[in-house]
């Protein structure tokens, strides 16, 4: 995907330092590498959802697999 578009990927902090973002209300958090969240790992777009239904009631889990045959 990105390394076929000649996009380099890092997966490693490049610039070697910790950042100290601001939040919304301009308090500083905790410094942190300058590296996404792991979740950004995948294209959401791509990358159908796949919930685990083992946590839900059976009763729901018969209602979402069979709404999700209808379509």
């Amino acid at each position: 995907m990105a390394e076929e578009e000649g996009t380099k990927v890092e997966t490693d902090d490049p610039t070697g330092k910790l950042i100290e973002p601001i939040d919304a209300a301009g308090n500083k958090l905790p410094a942190r590498p300058l590296m996404p969240d792991p979740g950004f790992a995948t294209n959401p777009a791509k990358d159908p959802w796949k919930p685990d239904l083992g946590k839900y009631p059976a009763e729901l889990r018969k209602q979402f697999e069979a709404e999700r045959k209808q379509r």
